[in-house]
């Protein structure tokens, strides 16, 4: 096989691994029981590996995921009897084919062990990786740099989620009814969600130094269709809106250093149109506010706006006091102390930001390095304290320098 080839064969197999995980891993849970979920990793790592190595580019199978599947299906079935446990006859009767109804099944049961992890007693982050990795089909390798943090800790933190899962009864997937989730079922799922995308939104890569992961932000997006498919609730619905508006500024928001570009110096002709006019139309009036409702008339307003200048600041403003009300963090009052200097109240802007100095955490990295860039040509300063505020919280070599380049600038 060709050098060409045989790359050609490994990025076709990585983006059936991809897909293929997402469609069947949370289906084997659910049917063979999460007793059993080292059997089925084992059973998809040993499949796929089989794939590299007998796959030839132009000699593939007809229909590569059904392969993928009666391989994998095959394999734990297998290793099951060598250990004598007993497996249901239901068990057997897996679709090799890919059907309507299979699909939405296959949908069903993503959204079953979703939950399921959701509502367990451990932190987001461990949520996260055990989502990126079991339901999302992203590599430890790919998690660790994503998220900045050691391979070591996304090992950890899977596992800590999967001794959970494995404690859970024989029969706690038996139920086949079709899944049904309530208020704060849905709020669990659309939170996990919402922290997905925003893991992605502002992840630089150690390796490939971009600033924005977009198969996270994808997966979110994904995640957040399946959701509202089933359930079409309307927070789920400004959720997408919210994560449409944002997707239409991803080619504006990174240099190609891999620097962010804050709004005010973004090319708005790079913008995506059909995306924010895609936003608009998930944008649903709710009963009761809810803070993706807010977040996404905020990133509206913003995605209309034909300047940073031009841009409705005292309707973002109160949308940001509507805000504050369901949750004060930082963030919101970092981008409402925006709205406060546009509108020529630089005091009390002055006083907002003064307000939150110590309540920054690493999270918020990306919204204090915006701040110092914004305030560079109004209080150098003030500017310069933001900069180093973002010094010390950023870890990544990669960031502290793109940090300190700008806080070099400014001097």
């Amino acid at each position: 096989m060709s050098l060409n080839s045989k790359k050609l064969t490994n990025q076709l197999t990585e983006h059936l691994f991809r897909n293929f995980y997402q469609e069947v891993f949370s289906s084997l849970i659910v049917r063979f029981g999460a007793q059993h979920i080292d059997t089925i990793e084992d059973a998809l790592q040993d499949t796929f590996y089989k794939a590299i190595k007998s796959w030839k580019f132009n000699d593939l199978p007809s229909n590569p995921k059904g392969w993928l599947f009666i391989v994998t299906k095959n394999n734990i079935i297998n290793e099951l009897r060598k250990g004598s446990r007993s497996i249901s006859a239901d068990n057997f009767l897996i679709t090799n084919e890919v059907s309507e109804t299979a699909s939405q099944q296959a949908k069903e049961d993503q959204l079953r062990l979703l939950m399921t992890c959701v509502k367990f007693d451990l932190k987001p982050q461990a949520k996260l990786v055990f989502t990126l990795k079991a339901i999302c089909g992203f590599g430890v390798t790919e998690i660790a740099n994503s998220l900045m943090i050691s391979e070591e800790n996304v090992y950890k933190q899977v596992q800590r989620c999967k001794q959970k899962l494995k404690a859970l009864t024989k029969d706690y997937f038996a139920k086949k009814s079709p899944v049904s989730l309530s208020d704060k079922d849905i709020d669990h799922l659309e939170q996990i969600i919402y922290f997905m995308f925003n893991e992605g939104y502002d992840s630089i890569n150690k390796s490939s130094k971009t600033a924005i992961n977009r198969e996270i932000c994808f997966e979110a997006v994904r995640l957040a269709h399946l959701l509202e498919e089933i359930h079409h609730a309307t927070t789920t619905q400004n959720l997408l809106a919210l994560f449409y508006f944002h997707m239409a500024r991803f080619d504006s928001r990174v240099n190609d250093a891999g620097e962010f570009v804050s709004l005010r110096k973004q090319d708005r002709t790079l913008w995506d149109n059909d995306l924010i006019q895609l936003g608009f139309n998930y944008l649903k009036t709710p009963a009761v506010l809810n803070r993706y409702y807010i977040e996404a008339l905020i990133a509206s307003s913003h995605s209309t706006a034909p300047s940073f200048k031009e841009t409705n600041w005292q309707e973002i403003l109160k949308l940001y006091d509507a805000l504050l009300l369901l949750q004060d963090t930082p963030i919101i009052q970092l981008n409402r102390a925006i709205c406060l200097f546009e509108l020529g109240n630089y005091e009390e802007g002055k006083m907002a930001l003064d307000a939150i100095k110590d309540e920054l955490e690493d999270s918020y990295l990306y919204y204090s390095v915006s701040m110092a860039e914004y305030l560079s040509d109004k209080d150098k300063e003030l500017s310069e304290y933001w900069y180093k505020k973002s010094l010390e919280t950023a870890k990544q070599p990669f960031r502290k320098e793109l940090i300190q380049d700008k806080l070099d600038q400014l001097n």
